[in-house]
């Protein structure tokens, strides 16, 4: 470090200020900039985040502000300014409202309203120690959260409000992003209008938390893992199910605990929960024939054996004829 000390503020720096994504992914920007050219900074914070908030901050102790992100006008960021007269201030990455708090400044590097116009610093947010700020850093896995309502018809059994406190409760303290994705479809609503469009939400989280059946069997057969809570005592269709299908991971409301949720959670965010195989039995008459119906995301039907060769492989010409002379090979070594 080379001796100088600045303040990093933004609107996330004020009492009544707010802190978006955006805003955030911006910080992280300069406070990684400062990191890389040896410029020791402090971030001022609203409550909200820890503080110290802005107005509370003594400028005594620094070389210079750094004003990151939103817009540029307003008395709180004026006033901020107005504290630091007589110091190195900069503003960056902002949008130009009023020009008379942008002369409080000696640099204004502007995203629009002053200047050609800078690239957007949430750009550029990255990760890493020095640009951390809470709640930013790496993407974080993305859940779709599926609930059921109340259930009469299993009477006194139903465990619904304390199984979703829980759910709720664990997800509030992992890392990762939750999406409430409601299966039920109304073509009169705002909310999904067809079964695709629940599918392609499914589809387009890291995994699938529910209470519901088809929360879980949708989640699967759009290639997302599940983590499947039945929210009745002892069990009853989302178990049942899930055995039918050969999913592991499905606990009862007696099993929905911390050490279980983290397992299920992280078995489902793994590389290996995309590796699923679904059966079903088939055919007319009292003894239906079991066929597996999906590997992956690939639907087929074809009956079980006991001994069955799975290959992933590009689709290039030859290719089935390289593995089948490869296979019929090692298989007559082996008889030989």
């Amino acid at each position: 470090m080379d001796g100088r000390r600045f303040l990093v503020a933004g609107w996330f720096s004020f009492l009544h200020g707010e802190a978006t994504a955006g805003d955030l992914d911006a910080l992280a920007t300069v406070r990684r900039w400062l990191g890389r050219a040896g410029v020791a900074h402090d971030v001022a914070w609203s409550p909200a985040f820890g503080g110290p908030e802005a107005g509370t901050v003594d400028p005594a102790g620094y070389t210079g502000l750094v004003f990151a992100c939103g817009p540029l006008g307003g008395e709180p960021v004026a006033s901020l300014a107005r504290r630091f007269a007589g110091r190195r201030r900069v503003a960056v990455g902002v949008s130009v409202v009023d020009t008379a708090t942008a002369a409080l400044f000696d640099v204004v590097l502007a995203r629009d309203g002053l200047g050609p116009g800078w690239p957007d610093l949430a750009l550029d947010g990255g990760s890493g120690p020095e640009a951390t700020a809470p709640g930013s850093g790496d993407r974080w896995p993305v859940l779709a959260l599926v609930t059921v309502g109340d259930q009469p018809e299993y009477g006194d059994r139903g465990r619904h409000a304390a199984v979703h406190r829980a759910l709720r409760s664990h997800l509030d303290r992992a890392e990762v992003a939750v999406v409430e994705v409601d299966t039920r479809v109304d073509p009169r609503a705002p909310r999904q209008r067809s079964p695709a469009q629940v599918r392609g939400l499914l589809g387009a989280a890291d995994a699938v938390v529910t209470t519901r059946l088809h929360g879980m069997v949708l989640g699967l057969r759009s290639g997302t893992p599940a983590l499947a809570v039945d929210p009745i005592d002892g069990g009853a269709k989302v178990c049942r199910q899930a055995a039918t299908l050969g999913w592991p991971a499905a606990v009862t409301p007696a099993s929905c605990t911390e050490p279980a949720l983290d397992r299920w959670l992280g078995f489902c965010l793994g590389p290996t929960a995309g590796d699923a195989v679904a059966g079903t039995l088939a055919g007319p008459g009292a003894r239906p024939e079991p066929r597996v119906v999906m590997v992956d995301d690939h639907t087929l039907e074809i009956p079980p054996a006991e001994h069955m060769l799975l290959v992933h492989n590009d689709d290039r010409p030859g290719m089935v004829g390289v593995v089948g002379m490869a296979m019929t090979s090692t298989c007559w070594k082996a008889c030989r």
